[in-house]
């Protein structure tokens, strides 16, 4: 009996193509090292950009039968007897889709954040419910080696309470213009290339194709809430992983499009946040910044006994004033200028001083981890995780019920940023 898992991709575009590789097909030009998570095949897939699909249908095809194509994707979960679909489209369309593949009988890896705005994740979360899929959100920071190692450092204790949590993101040119390489190339695509009523799926508001709205969605609110639900949500998610705080009690947001004004962008380019968890007596700060690049990313979490950064790099320090540390400190064991923990990540390290196209990705969070049995991409073990739900019927890392607070985090941030106001759960109508 053949127990393959039949896979379905709907938006196997930039972050779509890369998901692919990870799965073990070489889209366009790429290489990839890893071979087809074992017991899955990609049968279908769905694109409304003609190129994104002749792309990934040609690296199926290197491997196995050709897959069906769709551009609707309905008509795809309405045609294709499917186990699990990948989900890699626009934020705005990441609920819809999921919640109709949830209905049709799939489990669902969706990229973050998973919803787009409450009503969206209320509607996802009951189609769950009802129809007992999982839905594994593409926060793979969790399945990063350092990061599982600071919450080693927090359940022992070793750096005391913490109580502020400090993140960022500063990227500089492309990445922070958020400009799609496509629209700047010698062959920009054709509106015949270009399925724009399919894109919108009656979920976006009508309106005239636009070139830069469909490629470099993410500067507009009809499609995204900007930074908020892809950095902030990301870095968010990596102090929820390591402090369980729960759902958020107020989020303020404040910025503004100071730089990267072209094309009628409407989400910050420059932004800080704080997300407030009262219950846990925590505070999250995030800032985003889209014309800099100084600072590497990363979490610092600063505890009553010492301070913990994590990123490429895994730093420990004890505090100056530290009752558990005060006698190694004043024997000279241990100094609050130099980490007394210091952990690398090879694996990272080879990315972020690689080429150009390793070192975007791991600006754009597809980053690579070091285990104990060698290294590898971080989205990789995510996918194998999913995938292992899939069979063995348990919830994988990254579920919707572990990871919702990170998406209504975003949304209320978002939400701050557009109003001026400080925004509460109870303002977008969850208790």
């Amino acid at each position: 009996m053949d127990d393959t898992l039949r896979v379905g991709i709907v938006g196997p575009g930039r972050r779509g193509s890369n998901l692919m590789q990870r799965l073990g097909y070489p889209v366009g030009k790429a290489k990839t090292l890893e071979s087809i998570i074992q017991g899955t095949e990609v049968v279908a897939l769905c694109d409304t950009f003609e190129r994104n699909l002749a792309a990934a249908a040609a690296a199926v095809e290197k491997l196995h039968d050709a897959p069906t194509l769709y551009r609707d994707y309905r008509e795809m979960l309405s045609n294709e007897d499917l186990d699990a679909v990948i989900v890699a489209t626009p934020d705005f369309s990441h609920a819809p889709i999921a919640e109709a593949a949830v209905q049709a009988g799939c489990d669902v890896y969706v990229e973050k954040c998973a919803a787009n705005d409450p009503e969206q994740l209320r509607s996802l979360e009951a189609a769950m419910d009802k129809h007992d899929r999982f839905v594994q959100v593409g926060y793979q920071l969790r399945q990063d080696t350092l990061f599982r190692q600071a919450l080693e450092v927090m359940r022992r204790g070793w750096i005391g309470e913490v109580h502020l949590a400090q993140t960022s993101i500063h990227r500089h040119g492309s990445n922070g213009a958020l400009q799609h390489p496509i629209l700047y190339s010698d062959a920009p695509p054709k509106p015949e290339e270009v399925h724009w009523d399919l894109f919108l799926a009656g979920v976006a508001r009508e309106r005239e194709y636009d070139p830069y709205r469909y490629f470099e969605w993410r500067k507009y609110w009809d499609y995204s809430n900007g930074v908020f639900g892809d950095n902030q949500s990301h870095s968010v998610d990596a102090v929820e992983f390591i402090l369980d705080l729960g759902t958020p009690g107020s989020a303020m947001a404040s910025g503004g499009v100071y730089h990267h004004t072209q094309n009628g962008r409407e989400t910050p380019d420059v932004v800080n946040a704080q997300v407030e968890y009262p219950d846990k007596k925590v505070s999250v700060g995030y800032s985003d910044i889209g014309m800099n690049s100084y600072l590497t990313p990363g979490v610092f979490l600063f505890g009553t006994e010492g301070t913990m950064h994590v990123s490429w790099e895994l730093k420990v320090f004890p505090d100056l004033f530290s009752s558990r540390y005060a006698e190694s400190i004043e024997e000279g064991k241990v100094s609050p200028n130099k980490p007394m923990i210091h952990l690398k990540n090879p694996a990272a390290a080879k990315a972020i001083t690689g080429n150009p196209s390793e070192m975007w990705l791991s600006g754009r969070g597809a980053t690579a981890t070091t285990t104990s049995k060698g290294e590898f991409d971080t989205s990789r073990l995510h996918l194998e995780n999913f995938f292992q739900s899939v069979r063995l019927r348990n919830a994988p890392a990254a579920s919707l019920e572990v990871t919702r607070t990170s998406t209504i985090a975003a949304m209320m941030s978002a939400e701050s940023y557009r109003t001026g106001k400080r925004v509460t759960p109870a303002d977008l109508g969850f208790e």
